[in-house]
């Protein structure tokens, strides 16, 4: 199959008054296409962290995505001008 997507050692904490605070530690995992995954655990194990920073990741690459798309249209339409 092809794999879609790929984490290996996922790490998130934050710091408050001083404390280091792991949120998440040494997550890793692999989906092929065509794949389902469901984030399952209890109360405070960092599911929504987990699906947070998945999230953020797309919003990103979406983002680089529409950036690149409006400089290239950005640099056709300068060239018919020049």
């Amino acid at each position: 199959m092809e794999k879609i997507l790929s984490v290996s050692g996922l790490q998130k904490s934050y710091v408050t008054k001083g404390n280091t605070c792991p949120l998440l530690k040494g997550v890793s995992m692999e989906m092929d296409r065509g794949e389902f995954a469901a984030v399952m655990g209890p109360s405070g194990s960092g599911k929504t962290t987990l699906v947070a920073i998945g999230l953020s990741l797309v919003v990103f690459l979406i983002q680089l995505i529409i950036f690149f798309f409006l400089q290239k249209k950005l640099v056709v339409s300068t060239s018919k001008i020049v």
